[in-house]
């Protein structure tokens, strides 16, 4: 499995579109968050993703399909990666999924949400 972090940029869109897109890619096994060296979860900027994927061709292919699925034109990339730094990024709520690689913490969303590699149990 490689790491994959990907952007989407929607074009035109508004909150609600977005919100939308977070919940495609969800679908998709992508995170909005990940786990630092320090245990605490980071918010990703809106649009940025990531996940555990069995190729690169894979993850983009998701990543464009949960951008289609919103309905807006959009711009796509996706990256393989083995590790990260950031700064400025906001600790993420202890509800919130936390990306640590080949799991997924609980969200913090109403009902359960099936990923394909996997199932997270979601607290409301």
């Amino acid at each position: 499995m490689q790491n994959i972090i990907a952007r989407v940029e929607l074009q035109s869109a508004s909150y609600a579109d977005y919100e939308s897109l977070h919940i495609y890619m969800h679908q998709r096994a992508y995170a909005r968050t990940i786990k630092g060296g320090d245990g605490k979860a980071y918010q990703l900027p809106t649009g940025t993703y990531v996940g555990s994927f069995g190729s690169l061709a894979a993850a983009l292919q998701d990543a464009v399909a949960a951008a289609n699925a919103t309905g807006k034109a959009s711009s796509v990339i996706a990256a393989d990666w083995n590790s990260a730094s950031w700064q400025g990024l906001p600790v993420a709520s202890a509800a919130r999924t936390a990306w640590t690689g080949n799991k997924k913490a609980p969200l913090s969303r109403e009902g359960p949400l099936i990923l394909r590699r996997r199932r997270v149990c979601l607290d409301g």
